[in-house]
Formats: structure tokens, sequence, C-alpha cells
């Protein structure tokens, strides 16, 4: 029997896999990896804990060493060419099923803020371990639970056996995985009955059939339900109630938006099942910290930067009514960059309409094989097809105040550093 010690990940900047591999470093194995050259924000942690990045091209896989493969890396010619060289390998969702224990897996799911969803139920306890999808893993000794980010692409989250499951809203997405929205619903239906016991969002409940789950959100016919729940720049507060009876209040500055109210009902709810005290968990949610690119503010001189993850009109729509209410006094300018066609396509006429809204509206190429046509289209009295992203400047006044939602599953780093250095020039 071989004990492998060392792991080596491809596509290990991947917003899952760097999370695996701080996991893997944090149980104290040995842990380097291959990616594309670019930066990706992903690998600041990694770097942090020395751990070397070589190139996709490297070959020289380390002796006694187990292979991670990312998804966008698992294809036929590479799986041929560890089986010629006999090399051990798993892809991530794999490994991370036989690797994880599940007497204490708790699995978030659902279209929307999972990621954020992961990283509140890791803040609310001092004892548990988390991977959740912007680089962030971590693994600590006698955890009470192993908080997983279970993404729905291609059927992946359905290699995984927990004993809890949260799945935090169905809305169709995917569109070139799941031909249709039932397809898509089967998958969450087959995924929450792999668990015991569960929650769901109420608006999303009446897509699955598993009468074990709970039911929790800002709709007083849910399970779990929050009352008196109000949002400003102040921050977000409720009261929890559980079928009627009082549970608590909740009071948090450092959360924004109806969704973050959604969260932290469902965060106390699953708490509060496990008998934990709800006091306890609130003073560790204050010190919650947004997860990367989840609706980051970064203020430079008069400028309201926002880095967010949203790629789906449903994200893009929250966004907006989040801006709204956080900086009443501001133009609001969306710069969104695609990360699918077929997501594009699909929701062309959704993510028009929100981008519409906005004072004003940008749209980029996101590939080298970007369909300009589709992006063409997009052009209006708001929004502007955006082929040089340096242009941007010529639709900007120096006299505004301006909110820029930079909106994307990709990197906007370039156009964000344009636009500071406009206004900082004088």
């Amino acid at each position: 029997m071989v004990i492998f010690l060392k792991f080596y990940l491809i596509g290990i900047k991947g917003s899952g896999m760097a999370s695996l591999a701080n996991i893997l470093l944090d149980d104290g194995y040995e842990v380097v990896g291959s990616d594309v050259n670019n930066y990706i924000f992903t690998e600041e942690r990694l770097k942090k804990r020395k751990v070397k990045i070589f190139s996709l091209d490297n070959k020289e896989y380390l002796d006694n060493c187990f292979i991670i493969v990312g998804h966008n890396f698992m294809d036929e010619y590479l799986i041929k060419d560890f089986q010629k060289k006999h090399l051990p390998f798993l892809e991530y969702n794999k490994f991370l099923s036989f690797y994880l224990k599940k007497d204490n897996l708790v699995c978030c799911s659902g279209s929307h803020g999972k990621t954020t969803l992961v990283g509140l139920l890791a803040c609310g306890s001092d004892k548990s371990s988390f991977l959740r999808g912007d680089g962030y893993g971590k693994k600590q000794i006698n955890e009470d639970f192993f908080f997983l980010e279970a993404c729905e692409y291609q059927e992946h989250f359905l290699v995984y056996k927990p004993y809890f499951s949260f799945i935090c809203n169905i809305d169709y997405d995917h569109v070139d995985y799941y031909k249709s929205e039932s397809d898509y619903i089967l998958a969450f239906n087959k995924f929450a009955s792999y668990s015991s016991i569960g929650l769901i969002d109420y608006d999303s409940f009446y897509k699955i059939n598993n009468p074990y789950f709970f039911t929790y959100g800002i709709d007083d016919r849910a399970d779990f339900y929050a009352e008196d729940f109000s949002f400003d720049e102040n921050g977000i507060k409720g009261k929890l109630y559980f079928q009627t009876e009082f549970i608590t209040d909740f009071k948090f500055n450092n959360m924004y938006g109806l969704p973050l109210i959604k969260d932290v009902v469902g965060v106390l709810a699953f708490y509060f099942l496990h008998h934990y005290d709800l006091e306890k968990v609130k003073n560790n949610l204050q010190n919650y910290q947004m997860a990367q690119k989840r609706f980051n503010i970064n203020k430079i001189n008069k400028q309201i930067y926002i880095d967010d993850y949203a790629h789906h009109p449903s994200q893009m729509k929250v966004n907006l009514e989040n801006v709204k209410v956080l900086f009443p006094f501001y133009k609001y300018v969306a710069i969104y960059k695609p990360d699918r066609v077929s997501r594009l396509e699909y929701f062309y006429k959704d993510i028009k309409d929100i981008l519409s809204k906005y004072d004003l509206a940008f749209i980029c190429d996101f590939n080298d094989k970007t369909n300009k046509d589709l992006l063409n289209k997009f052009n209006s009295e708001k929004i502007i097809y955006l082929e040089n992203i340096n242009n941007i400047k010529n639709y900007l006044n120096k006299d505004y105040k301006y909110v820029f939602s930079l909106m994307s599953s990709k990197d906007l780093n370039l156009i964000k550093n344009i636009i500071i250095k406009f206004f900082n020039k004088n």
C-alpha cells in the first residue's frame, strides 16, 4: 500500500482547487500544482503559503504523488497519459467525496450565493472546516462540521453524500449542460435525496420532493423566517422565528441586502437545529468578511468600486438594488464581462433589461472567440459594447461621483485600474 504525502493539483488556481490546496496544506501534506500563467486572484493565498505553481506543460510529476485534476483540465488525452504512466489521479469533486468524512459533511448548493453561505456557516462556529468557491479553504482538527460548496454544474454535486444539505435557491442556469429547466430541477432533487435532513430557501422548496427539509427565508410561511427585517447603509437587521415562535433578533453592520438576510436566517436555523448557543453564533458572525469578489466595496477618493461575482441576471438585479440603497447620490455604472456564450444567449433579454436600469452600462469581450454580433446587439442608449476597454474613459466625467459595479466571474482588474488612473490624473 502506497501512502501519499504529496499532491499535485492540475488547475490549482481554480476557485475550488485553490481552496482544496489550502485544506491539504492544513492537513500536513505537501502541495504543488500547475495552471495558466496569467494572474488569478486565487493564487495570492497559495503564494503566501509558498506553494509552487508550474506551467500547464510541466509533465514532471513528483514521485509518490497523487494527482488531482480540475474539471476544466480533465480530458481523454490526460487520462490516457496518466494510465500509460500508471499515475494515480482523481477529478476534483471525486477526490473530495473520497477524502472528506461523511458524518459531519454539510453540502451547500444552489444557483447563487453558495460561497457566501459557506463563509457565514463557517464563521458561526469556532470548530468548523470549510471549502468555498473563492480560493479559500480551512481544515481544523476535531471539527464539528465541514461546510462544502457543492456546485451543480454538470451534476458535479451528485458525488457527495452529506448528512445535511443546504439549497439556497434554484434558479435555472448552466444552460450549456442542462437543456431544460426541468433537467436542472431534477439534478437538485437527486442532490436533496442524498440527505436525511436539510434546509432550503422557501421560494424554491416547491421544486424539490423531500419532506425532511426545513424551509427558511423572509416569507412567514417558511419554517424559519425573518420579521421586521430591513437593510440600509448600516447593515441588516431582523427577528428570527421558528413556526411562529420568536427565537432571537439579529443585527449586523457588515452585511447588506435581502439575500444576506435570508442567509442569516438559514445560518441561525442550522445552528438552532444543532442546539448551539445562538448568542455565540451571532457574536461570531459580527466578524464575518465577504468572500472574494462577493460585493467587495472599495472607495478610492470620490468613486466607489464594487467587485462582484454577479454573472446571472438575478445576481445583477441584486447588485443594483444594493447600490441604490447604499449609495443614493451616485451615478450607477455597470461593467459586465460575460463568461459563457450559452448563458449570454439564453439570458440576453434579461441581462439587457437589468443593464439598462443602470445610469450607464458597459459590456466587455470575454474570450478570443467572442461573438461580437451578439455583443453589438446590446448597444443602446445606456448600454455600450466596449471593444477596447481603454475607451471607457471617453464616457466618464471627473465631476461626477460613480459607483462602478464590476460584475463577472472573470477578472476585471485591468479596466478597474484604467478607471482609477483616469480619476487620479490631474
